[in-house]
Formats: structure tokens, sequence, C-alpha cells
């Protein structure tokens, strides 16, 4: 049906799109066994196209369709029919060749495989380079058979063997309702691949449960360096050496700074002894169950062309799900470990500390002046929110602006937002990459703090020096953004929301009668919703106004009802409509095709990461009753 209201380019672009994602992926099988047994359940019997296409969306068969859309452009540059030497030698430069071969022992998360819908992804990041393997189906032993490429930094003066930063691997399940979860990630020590050229390991994934010392999976690995090179081979023993050399002396720094830290929280309890119950928080735990330095997870990030401005990197960071993380066995407690930003990106989802270390490294990106800050909600919960900090010197004012990470909203302490709007409670301490300051004022609560950061009198700060000698682990992955075909996207994601509430309707002996022209006057509104949450205003709004009540007949009345999804599943965005009273009211109006006209409209936004704003306003115009 909705190919036909299609235009012949669109409609071939459509085909295009669907043809070239979906072959390689188990989806274009599931439609083909799906359609083949329904024909076969019909044998005798004439086909109804509405029942079929009802069974679809029972079997979920359109929803992947439509996740596929976004699913696969992530992977164009990690793929190619060229062998994998032919390309490192037309490309030139020196690379690591990464094979990944068949995983095993994947029992504990596969949620979807018994039903073959769920798909695995191995996510690597080296050096700032990013490659994300092709989707697999979900087995306890998936064979991932992937190749990339990742080139060798240059330098004369540095051998390789000196680029000691490791490979981060995450694994990733996406369910057919467009979830994610993270499997489990690994650092791996890629340079014993040195030593012979070629090396085959097998890599202990571990889970982000807070028991990291079980591995959820095996996944075999092939390294090779291209092209073949006696000049980038090293000796076993040397390499060894240079290697215990770094371990050592992380090992000297880590305990410099611990040396350091413990002098200092013993004269920050000195000023006072109740300090020790204030949230001031030094070390947190890495995946791979180290405590390092808070400071070490912030690092400045670029956003590129991907991210514009400030406002649009709170607004991305808020899309990306909430999910909060519990060790296991501890019931409602919290999980001490902070993923890293890559594994955040990888999974799209992550705790309220993730969330706020992203978006304070994005804004440092943008040169913000910018801090985590821990503290508390006025209900006394443990909290972590951004603080961006703006110099008048001619005053001698201090502009402070809370960023809340979780929703994208902001709030100017000291001005008109009080907390009973932002809900912040207490302040224990501030930190980012440079420096880390303690609260140390008589009332810790954020009503009477100043952030006058220099007065040692309200803040005790950790010797400088000593913050900048932390060692940062890895290089700041960058954002990666796909341009996406969200035209196509939202057609599909409309369609499939008019087939399911018009089968809802059916079903109370209910006609649905759609009004393409009230379809596309809505559109003006979802932008305008997008804008407010980027840039704080809504332009276009009384355009819209003006709109409707030029379209609205006389005698008839217009009630909308907007909502915004992280995701592109129909079945679960209605399932969220029927949940809020005007929705349903909505869905559940009677009259014929004179008294009742329904239109509904989506606004698919991509971010990156193929992070996604997703707008749809249900709508309908029907006659009042007479009086």
């Amino acid at each position: 049906k909705m190919l036909n209201r299609l235009e012949g380019q669109q409609k071939e672009r459509l085909k295009n799109i669907i043809s070239d994602h979906l072959k390689s992926t188990n989806v274009y099988g599931q439609v083909r066994s799906f359609v083949r047994d329904f024909l076969e359940s019909e044998e005798g019997m004439d086909i109804n196209e509405d029942k079929l296409l009802t069974t679809l969306h029972e079997k979920r068969v359109v929803e992947e369709v439509l996740n596929s859309l976004g699913r696969e452009h992530g992977n164009q540059l990690s793929h190619s029919s060229t062998p994998t030497s032919a390309l490192a030698k037309k490309a030139g430069g020196k690379f690591l060749h990464v094979r990944l071969k068949k995983g095993r022992g994947f029992v504990d998360h596969l949620h979807d495989a018994s039903d073959g819908q769920g798909s695995l992804v191995v996510h690597l990041l080296w050096h700032g380079q990013r490659h994300a393997s092709k989707p697999v189906p979900c087995d306890v032993e998936p064979n991932f058979d992937d190749t990339f490429l990742f080139h060798l930094p240059g330098n004369s003066d540095r051998p390789v063997s000196a680029l000691s930063s490791p490979i981060h691997m995450v694994v990733t399940q996406q369910g057919s309702d467009d979830r994610l979860e993270i499997i489990g990630t690994q650092e791996i020590e890629w340079r014993k691949v040195l030593v012979s050229g070629r090396l085959s390991i097998d890599v202990e994934l571990m889970g982000l449960s807070g028991d990291s010392t079980v591995a959820v999976g095996l996944l075999g690995l092939q390294l090779e360096l291209l092209p073949k090179s006696h000049n980038l081979l090293a000796d076993e023993v040397s390499l060894e050496q240079v290697i215990k050399a770094e371990r050592e002396s992380l090992l000297e720094h880590e305990r410099r700074f611990f040396n350091s830290a413990k002098i200092w929280w013993k004269e920050f309890l000195q000023i006072r002894p109740e300090h020790g119950n204030r949230m001031v928080k030094i070390f947190a735990r890495t995946e791979n169950d180290i405590n390092v330095p808070v400071c070490s997870f912030v690092q400045p990030m670029r956003g590129g062309r991907a991210i514009r401005s400030a406002g649009e990197a709170s607004r991305f960071v808020s899309l990306i799900e909430f999910s909060r993380m519990q060790p296991l066995g501890s019931g409602s407690g919290r999980s001490e470990v902070w993923a890293d930003i890559h594994t955040v990106l990888s999974s799209r989802r992550g705790d309220v500390e993730e969330h706020a270390i992203l978006l304070c490294n994005l804004l440092l990106g943008f040169r913000f002046e910018a801090y985590c800050v821990i503290g508390t909600t006025l209900a006394g919960d443990p909290h972590m929110w951004v603080a961006t900090l703006e110099r008048d010197l001619e005053l001698n004012k201090i502009k402070v602006t809370f960023w809340e990470s979780l929703t994208g909203s902001r709030y100017s302490h000291g001005g008109s937002d009080s907390p009973s709007v932002h809900k912040y409670g207490k302040i224990g301490c501030v930190f980012n990459h440079e420096s880390f300051y303690a609260n140390v004022q008589p009332d810790d609560s954020v009503r009477s703090c100043s952030f006058d950061l220099n007065n040692m009198s309200h803040w005790k700060a950790m010797d400088s020096a000593a913050v900048r000698e932390i060692r940062r682990r890895k290089h700041v992955p960058e954002l990666s953004y796909y341009p996406l075909s969200t035209h196509m996207m939202e057609e599909v994601l409309e369609q499939s929301l008019r087939d399911l509430i018009s089968k809802r309707r059916g079903i109370n002996g209910l006609a649905t009668h759609w009004d393409e022209e009230l379809c596309q006057l809505l559109s003006p509104a979802l932008t305008a919703y997008e804008a407010e949450r980027v840039y704080g205003s809504a332009s276009g709004l009384a355009d819209f106004q003006q709109s409707i009540r030029n379209a609205v007949p006389d005698d008839f009345s217009f009630k909308g009802f907007p909502i915004q999804f992280c995701h592109l599943s129909a079945p679960r965005m209605l399932e969220d409509l029927l949940r809020a009273k005007a929705a349903a009211e909505i869905v559940s109006l009677q009259g014929g095709v004179d008294r009742v006209r329904f239109a509904v409209r989506s606004h698919v936004v991509v971010y990156p990461e193929r992070v996604c704003a997703v707008w749809v306003m249900l709508a309908v115009v029907y006659a009042r009753l007479e009086d």
C-alpha cells in the first residue's frame, strides 16, 4: 500500500535500500520463510492481503525491516570483496589486520537466541579507529568471520612496539525490538603479533554486571601485520622488556597518585570530620576491575561535523538510553564500574555517570570550562551531572550552568532556577581531565554553593601536577555519523503505525479513515519540538497552529498527541501511546468518514552513533456533538 503512494524514483530507492541491506542478514531469510509458511497454511484458500500484513506485524517482520534501514550503514568501511592484503597494498602504509573468527560459550545473555531474531555485533577501537562487524544471528557459537584493517600510525622516531594502547572490544546484542544489550568487553594486548607477524588468540569477554572475573564468552582472533615486512618485527625478549617497563611505569604513576591522594584526603578530613560523609569520590572501577582516578575518565572529545553545537551535544547524550548498572546479588545496590566511552557509544546505553562523563567530554571539546559534578538529588539519592563556568573577569562574576545529561535540560545556578526546579540537593566534588575539587563550604547544599573554585576556603583542590600525571589508557573514540534515509524510515514507520492502529480499531468494529492532508500539516509541530530540545525555543509552532485552524471545518475539533521515542519499533510505540489517556481516547474515537478523520506523522532526526530522536504525533479531526 505504501509503495503505491510513492513516486517512481522513491519507490525504486526504497526497494534498493531493502535489497542492499537485507540480503546479508537473517531478516531477508525470515521474510522468505514467513511468506512460504503463510502460503502453505493458506493453501486452497483465497489469499487476503490484510491478513498477510497483519500476520507480518504480529511476527515483527515489518519492524525488523524498519530497524534494518538504519542498522547496516555503520559497517560499510569494514567490508569489501577485495582481499584484505590487496586493500592494504592499494591503500599504502602499514596496517594491523584483525580477523574475527568463531565465538564459544555465549550463553548468558542471548535472550533472543531461541527465536532466532537477535543479532550480535563486535565493536573494535584502536588509536581512534573504530570498526563494527556485520550482525550475525545469536548463537552459543556465533561465527563472525569478519576482517578489519587498522592503520599503524607512522613515526620514524618511534618504534611500532611503542604503540601501547590496547585494542578495546565490545560485543553487543540487538533484539528484534531494537533493544541493545552489552554482552561483554575486553582490552587486547596486540603487540605480541610483532614477534612473528601473525598471531592467533582467544579473547575472554568479561561482563559488566559487577563481577568482571567471570567470562561471558570466548572469541577467536587472528592478528597479522600488512604488508609483511621484517622492519615491523620485534625480538620477543625485547618486546617483553618494553611491555614490562610500561607496566612498571604505570604502576609507579598510580602509586605516586595514590600516596598524594591519601595525604590530600587526610587534610580534607582535618578541615571538618563530617567531610567523610560528603559525596567525594576520587577513584572508580574500570571495566577490567581496576581502580583508577575519576579524572582519567574525562577527556575532551570533538563532535566534528556530527555535533555542531553544545546544544546538539546535550541532546545527543540525552537520547542515549539510561540503563542502571547493578552488580550481581546487590538487590537495589549500584555498581561501582564506570564503563568506557567506547562501550557507551557502541551499546547506545549507559548509567548516569557515563552520560555525565560523555557530555562533559563533548563540552570540553567545545572549549567550555566544564566539570562533572558528584552530589545528590533533593531526595538524597547519589547523582552526577555537569556544570559549566563562564567567568566575567571585569565584573568578577561567575555564571554557572547545570546540564542534566539524562534529559538535556539546562539550569542557571543562582538565577531563576531553584533546586525545586532542577532537583539537585548537595554537591560533594567537581572534576575534569585537569583538576579535582572537593567542596569544603560549611553548607554543601546546591542552594548556597559558591563556584569560585580558586577560593581555598570553599574548595580543596588536588595537586594539579598529580592530576595531569594521571595516565589516560586509551585514545578517545571519534563519533561516527552515518547518513541514513530518514524520509524512507518515516514512511515505513508511519505505515506500520497506521496498520497497527487500523487493526486495533477493526477488532472493536471501528473503521479508520486516514486524512493525508492532515498528516502533512503535523510536520511543522514535530520539527519545532525537536528544535526546542536542542536550542531551547520552538519556532514554527505558531505556523502549525494557524494551519490547523484553517484546515479544521466549523463544528469540528482537533486533538493531537505528540510523543518522542529513541527507537524505531512501531509495536512498542503503540503500547506507549495506549498508556497515555489522550492518545487512547483518540484511538477509540467512534464515527464515520464524514465525522472522524485520523492522522499520524513521524519525524526522525539522526544523531551520531545511529542515535535517533523519533517524534510521532497521533491526531484526529472529529465532529463536535450538538448541544
